[in-house]
Formats: C-alpha cells, sequence, structure tokens
C-alpha cells in the first residue's frame, strides 16, 4: 500500500499597512517562522487576498486609505465570512483611546511600535486555533 504525502498546507498570513516599512517588519519577523506573507496596501486588497488566499490570521492596521482596520472587520463580520482569519488590529493610537478589540471585530488590539515576541506570540496563537477550526470542519 502507498501512503501519499500530503504537504503542509501555508501558514499564510495578510498584512495590509499603507506603509510599507510596517509590512517589510511583520516579513521580516514572520517568515522564519514558517508563515507565508501576502502584502495588502489597504483594506479594499486586504479583502481580496482574504478571498484569494484564505488566511489564517489578518494583521491589520487600523488606519489606511479606502478601508481601514475596522471596517474590514465589519466587513468580514457582514459576510460572515468562513472560515474567518484571526485577525490582529494595530495601531499607533494609545490603546486606552480606542473601543476593544472585540467591539472593532478584531481577536486581538496590538500598538505601534509593535513587542515582536508578543505579535509572533499572538499570530502564533491565533493561527494554531483557526487550524483547529479547520481540522474540525473537515472532521464533521
Amino acid at each position: 500500500m502507498t501512503h501519499k504525502v500530503h504537504p503542509t498546507p501555508p501558514r499564510t498570513v495578510v498584512v495590509a499597512d499603507d506603509d510599507p516599512a510596517w509590512r517589510l517588519l511583520v516579513r521580516l519577523l514572520l517568515e522564519p517562522h514558517g508563515f507565508q506573507l501576502v502584502e495588502a496596501c489597504d483594506g479594499v486588497d486586504a479583502l481580496r487576498a482574504v478571498q484569494l488566499y484564505t488566511p489564517l490570521v489578518l494583521v491589520l492596521d487600523l488606519k489606511m486609505p479606502r478601508l481601514g482596520g475596522a471596517e474590514v472587520c465589519q466587513h468580514l463580520r457582514a459576510v460572515r465570512a468562513h472560515p474567518r482569519p484571526g485577525i490582529i488590529v494595530m495601531t499607533a493610537t494609545d490603546l486606552a483611546d480606542l473601543p476593544t478589540g472585540a467591539a472593532i471585530g478584531a481577536d486581538k488590539l496590538l500598538t505601534k511600535p509593535f513587542d515582536p515576541a508578543k505579535l509572533l506570540a499572538t499570530v502564533e496563537a491565533l493561527a494554531a486555533r483557526r487550524r483547529e477550526f479547520s481540522d474540525t470542519d473537515l472532521a464533521a
């Protein structure tokens, strides 16, 4: 009997920020840990990337042209995207001045500049949770 070995699906993360330097920082942090990065320069491109790549995690800047991070979260909730990626919204604004991540529709709200260890741990946790849901969906 021959066993087929299926390659591990990529651990895709979409990072959306209008500043290419922030996208590069996230790429340099996550790629060495086995994540495949898809970059988007605004919320509209982020939504398109979610449809095309079905990422495990979406990292969004709060303020971007065309659609910001909160609007992307609202859109994903409204269309009940399934499977919905884990969502991290990042902002340069003090978190005390913002609604909670849950109110925005994000799983986690982080400030810029970000703590690399905290961002990596959050991405890893959301990716693992999302994979568990995907495995449960496949078993059903």
